[in-house]
């Protein structure tokens, strides 16, 4: 009996024992996948300098947090899918660190604001007679130091008066002219005129007429000034003074009264708080832009090369212009006129092969493309177009054209063409301008394929019905003379040769109906299908700038963050002018710092955000004049067509009519 207990223990202690093994060996194996799989993402994430932040996040959407309960293979399809979708998960990541922040600055902004409601209260029992000038500077000093950069600055010695309000307008050199019941007012010392203003928004709602009067003493004080000389472009962020930190750059959430264009919010386009403008080339108008015009492009003419006769009409112009000169003006635009619509080139091959039918495409579409040119408010002011259009000596006109081969593509907004000497900027997320735009081009080229392919067959069964009903009509003739071999057979020898001249009219109505539906199917679907694609080029273009601000923008901040920890204000790249005092004062304003540090690579990345901001704003501006403008283009095409079906349908009713009236009269002839 011992024995078989013994035997019973020894056996349950190796089970014991093996069940710990199995465990140990267990854990070991999840801790060696699990640093095998740490050592994986370790390189595939930030050798591959992407954000761990980001990854976990994703994890966490997919609702797989926890990488021991991957298998490696999952684990790797999980991480391919990540750096798939990376730029877009960025970009809401972003949007969402962004959205904490403002919610957190709202909250603390909320209990600043109690704060200083609390302290107004607490100072109406003092008599506002006993505030003098220096009290009002030294107070507005004083807030400036202690409240965050951008947020409206409130005292507690005054509230906003809903009887003055100041307003900020930018001059052509980054200036700011405080406004104040439409006067100018801006001092020698900016940094009073700023602190003034500061002051004058925190203006306390209570004895509004002694404070005013107070303030308006204060104002007469200080010396006018003119506004300086507008200058052709703004070359650099306005400065911020170390005296205030109230946001006057391109990032203020404040709108300025000169951005509101009543023209603009006509169109549909509507100026949001992260929109601003930049100083730009302004296009003078010319003769053609000054009119209403309508080119006419004739139909192709052959000599030693194939040229196209263009009269501009009520202007009179008419010159001679080949294929390539074409060419030359849509790559002269897409070159010289950044982020606007350029009409689409030829396409680059038309089925078939005759070379008579493809001349007459390309005179059509041709003429589609001169259209949308003369028809787009920037390019009809356009010195090529107007060289394009009037120059009769074709000798000049090459020298014009291979003068302009010399220019330089602009590369900052500063030097953009526009209407009124301003380049609009939109430095929104561009999720939320490009996606419904997006999705429209590729639905519409989509459907547009299909159309095309679709018209191709109808012509090619419209095509075939015509060479049956052909046919028909020479085998009714052959019947007809076939009624010549008895005697007494006439009538049935006119009611064949009738019906065989009524079956080939029937026939010629179908070809005409192929080449019309040919000419506003088959090639109109071919052509159109390209006109959205110069939208998707704006969408690309503003991409690859959204991309390379955030790549410019971020490795600023590390770089900027790393200066802050080493404390060393001589490696901070700070303009010479800083005054010495001011550098002091930045060692303990990380904010103000940032804002001040590293000024010339600060001005390079605010570059990258204006052109990515000028692309989002133009792909909403352009896409609100190119559907309306095309929408309008294409009813006028379609209404052609419909008069050619009229046209081609009352004449096939003509040819029924007139063989029903003919059998009428063979019918009571009683000669036959």
């Amino acid at each position: 009996m011992y024995s078989e207990f013994g035997t019973s223990s020894e056996k349950n202690a190796d089970a014991y024992i093996s069940d710990i093994s199995e465990s140990v060996a267990r854990v070991l194996y999840q801790e060696e996948e699990r640093i095998k799989k740490e050592n994986y993402l370790r390189e595939e994430i930030l050798i591959g300098n992407y954000s761990p932040e980001i990854f976990r996040e994703f994890l966490k959407l997919k609702k797989r947090s926890d990488i021991d309960l991957l298998s490696m293979k999952e684990l790797t399809d999980c991480l391919k899918e990540f750096k798939e979708s990376y730029n877009d998960l960025e970009i809401e990541f972003s949007m969402k660190i962004e959205e904490e922040t403002s919610r957190t600055k709202r909250k603390k902004d909320g209990e600043q604001q109690e704060k200083e409601r609390k302290n107004i209260e607490d100072f109406d029992g003092k008599e506002i007679e006993n505030i003098t000038e220096k009290d009002i500077l030294a107070e507005c000093i004083k807030e400036d130091f202690s409240s965050d950069s951008g947020s409206e600055i409130s005292s507690p010695r005054m509230k906003k008066s809903p009887s003055i309000k100041p307003f900020e307008h930018r001059t052509s050199n980054n200036e700011f002219i405080l406004t104040l019941d439409g006067k100018e007012l801006l001092s020698e010392d900016h940094s009073m005129s700023d602190s003034l203003n500061d002051s004058l928004l925190s203006e306390s709602s209570q004895n509004t007429l002694k404070r005013a009067t107070l303030e308006q003493e204060f104002l007469s004080r200080i010396k006018k000034t003119q506004s300086p000389k507008m200058s052709p472009h703004r070359l650099s962020p306005p400065e911020m003074s170390i005296d205030t930190k109230v946001s006057k750059d391109r990032n203020s959430k404040e709108i300025s009264p000169l951005l509101l264009d009543s023209s603009l919010l006509d169109a549909g386009v509507y100026l949001h708080q992260d929109v601003y403008k930049i100083e730009s080339i302004k296009i003078p108008d010319n003769e053609l832009s000054m009119k209403t015009c309508e080119v006419v492009i004739s139909d192709p003419e052959k000599s030693n090369a194939v040229y196209y006769t263009i009269t501009t009409i009520p202007l009179g112009w008419v010159v001679k212009r080949h294929l390539n000169d074409f060419s030359w003006l849509r790559t002269t635009f897409a070159f010289l006129y950044p982020g606007v619509y350029i009409p689409p080139p030829l396409p680059k091959k038309w089925t078939g092969k005759d070379k008579d039918d493809t001349l007459v495409k390309d005179q059509r579409f041709l003429q589609r493309f001169i259209n949308s040119a003369i028809s787009h408010p920037l390019l009809k002011k356009s010195p090529y177009l107007f060289e394009f259009l009037k120059e009769q000596d074709y000798s000049y006109f090459e020298t014009f054209k291979k003068d302009c081969s010399k220019l330089k593509r602009p590369e900052f907004v500063e030097f953009f063409p526009t209407l009124e000497g301003f380049s609009y900027c939109d430095a929104s997320s561009p999720k939320e301008s490009s996606k419904d735009i997006s999705d429209f081009i590729t639905l519409s080229q989509t459907l547009q394929k299909k159309i095309k392919r679709r018209s191709n067959k109808l012509e090619e069964q419209l095509t075939e019905i015509s060479i049956s009903i052909n046919k028909l009509s020479k085998t009714i003739k052959k019947l007809q003379k076939a009624q010549e071999l008895i005697s007494n057979n006439r009538k049935n020898s006119e009611l064949f040769r009738l019906f065989s001249q009524t079956m080939a009219a029937w026939a010629k109505c179908n070809i005409e109906r192929v080449k019309s539906v040919k000419e506003h199917m088959s090639s109109f679907f071919k052509y159109t299908y390209n006109e959205v694609l110069p939208i998707k080029d704006i969408i690309k273009e503003k991409e690859i700038n959204f991309q390379n601000y955030l790549k410019a923008d971020k490795k600023i901040k590390i770089k900027k963050e790393k200066l802050w920890a080493q404390g060393d204000v001589s490696k901070w790249e700070i303009e010479s002018r800083e005054p010495i005092q001011n550098l002091n004062t930045l060692q303990t304003d990380k904010e103000l710092a940032f804002h001040k540090m590293l000024t010339q690579e600060s001005q390079k990345v605010q570059k990258l955000k204006d052109l990515y901001a000028y692309y989002n704003y133009k792909l909403n501006e352009e896409s609100l004049w190119f559907i309306p403008f095309n929408a309008n283009r294409n009813i006028k095409e379609f209404r052609e067509f419909a008069k050619k079906e009229i046209a081609v349908i009352w004449k096939l009713k003509q040819t029924w009519e007139s063989f029903s009236e003919k059998l009428a009269r063979l019918e009571d002839d009683q000669s036959l």
